[in-house]
């Protein structure tokens, strides 16, 4: 969900005046003003990815939501008042479809040939390369799922 967000941009409106505080490479703090009714977009993906949150933000570590973490950084749902109220149905949901899937079959690559001699970070970019459309699409799928006995 880190690495690959459902969504990949949240659409916002200011209800109000606001200022937001943005701290620069130099360690000032700039005041970007934001008048009531203003457009803003919440980029996901870039804080997901952003190493200032996420140390060796490429790498796939389930073990960095052990210890502790900004939990502000992580917005696959969005977040605050407004965020995705199916979340917690999504996260039930989604366990347990995996859970069936892997009782029942087993995951195999298509043309596992395809992938030989490349090393794991081409091998994933190979495998699960996406588009941003409304929600994150693979740009193919080379998974075979053969029933188990």
């Amino acid at each position: 969900m880190r690495l690959f967000p459902p969504i990949s941009a949240v659409p916002k409106q200011a209800v109000e005046d606001a200022i937001i505080p943005k701290r620069g490479a130099d360690g000032g703090v700039e005041h970007i003003p934001v008048p009531k009714n203003s457009h803003l977009i919440l980029d996901i993906i870039a804080l997901h990815y952003n190493p200032k949150y996420w140390s060796d933000p490429e790498k796939f570590d389930p073990s960095r939501f052990l210890g502790e973490w900004n939990r502000d950084a992580y917005v696959p749902f969005s977040g605050g008042m407004r965020a995705c109220i199916g979340r917690r149905f999504a996260e039930v949901e989604a366990v347990a479809l995996l859970v069936v899937l892997l009782k029942h079959y087993k995951i195999e690559l298509k043309d596992p040939e395809e992938y030989a001699g490349l090393d794991v970070l081409q091998k994933r970019e190979k495998l699960l390369r996406s588009q941003t459309r409304i929600t994150l699409t693979p740009i193919h799928e080379p998974l075979v799922f053969r029933k188990r006995e």
